[in-house]
């Protein structure tokens, strides 16, 4: 190794520490560090996904799907059906972005764990081929060893032999006669048996798994039922699909029932079946004579779809749907 030196005047010179120790010294510890974090998300990936994970959606609208007090006055100052299809659309676009933001990041996710276990796979792999090169080159040479000195050994009683065969001492009670068997082991018969005993016993341990019972989970919020709703506007839109009666059954809507002192009521009512009637009534621009059979307990009635409100339950309607499917334990 080059040392440094530097002359202090009198003659005298000062050693420093070598460079090129230096240098080695600084790689080791970047090795270190890079070895250290492979198949882990360093942290700035972790604080990234954390960053994103805590930004809200906004979409300049509050929870009703409304805005400043000039786009109130806007909404209010429309009839009930134009004032439900524009908050409708609203709510749409709102739960398309949210959506699509969700993807977004989950995808973002997903790519960063695929990357890390990549790295990591990489690494195992590199270290179980590095481990296992090494196991077989010891293997080898001890192997090698092992049949050259046998092989030595038996060249020399060999030798030894073909002295006493020239000396006439053909009968000497210190001839030994070698078989193959003695000079060469049979490890690896000795490998295949102890390999297929052990996989004879993982088999016989494994058995049949019962299968899991399946978990019925009742509805206990107002958000889960909001989930499965159908409102007004996507029944117009499937009415004449094909698939209209697989879809709309199991669903629930918000249907009105009547008024009462001047104010509509409505309840939370479930779709059984879709059944055609004997009048032709337009809803929205589509006209049809589809019917939805629907149930509030055990309650069963026949509305056409433009009873149906494009509005989301209320927490009163809610709470007597809840109650009235407990009091008939359904």
């Amino acid at each position: 190794a080059v040392v440094s030196t530097q002359s202090t005047g009198k003659g005298e010179t000062k050693k420093g520490p070598p460079k090129k120790q230096q240098k080695r010294d600084e790689k080791k510890s970047q090795n270190s560090d890079s070895e250290s974090e492979e198949g882990e998300l360093s942290e700035s990936d972790n604080a990234s996904l954390t960053d994103d994970e805590s930004e809200g959606f906004n979409d300049g609208l509050d929870e009703n799907c409304l805005g400043d007090a000039e786009d109130r006055k806007k909404i209010m100052s429309m009839t009930e059906a134009e004032r439900e299809r524009v908050l409708f659309e609203r709510m749409e676009k709102r739960e398309s972005m949210k959506t699509r933001q969700e993807i977004q990041r989950k995808l973002k996710l997903q790519k960063k764990k695929e990357e890390a276990a990549k790295q990591e796979a990489e690494r195992k792999k590199h270290d179980h081929d590095s481990k296992s090169f090494r196991s077989q080159r010891t293997r080898k040479l001890a192997d090698d060893k092992g049949k050259g000195k046998a092989i030595d050994e038996l060249r020399a009683k060999r030798e030894a032999h073909k002295a006493k065969m020239k000396g006439g001492h053909d009968d000497s009670p210190d001839r030994v006669l070698l078989k193959t068997r003695d000079v060469y082991s049979d490890e690896e018969d000795d490998d295949e048996k102890s390999l297929s005993s052990s996989s004879s016993s993982i088999d016989s341990d494994e058995g049949e798994r019962a299968p899991s019972p399946e978990i019925i989970r009742h509805i206990t919020s107002k958000e889960q039922l909001s989930k499965i709703r159908l409102s007004r506007f996507k029944l117009e839109r499937w009415v004449h699909s094909p698939f209209f009666k697989t879809v709309a059954c199991g669903c629930y809507i918000r249907i009105g029932i009547g008024d009462k002192l001047g104010k509509k009521i409505y309840r939370v009512a479930e779709i059984f079946d879709v059944v055609d009637t004997p009048k032709v009534y337009t809803i929205g621009k589509a006209k049809t004579n589809k019917g939805l059979k629907v149930r509030h307990g055990l309650a069963e009635n026949m509305y056409r779809l433009e009873f149906v409100s494009n509005q989301d339950f209320t927490d009163s309607e809610f709470l007597k749907w809840k109650t009235t499917m407990d009091a008939n334990n359904l």
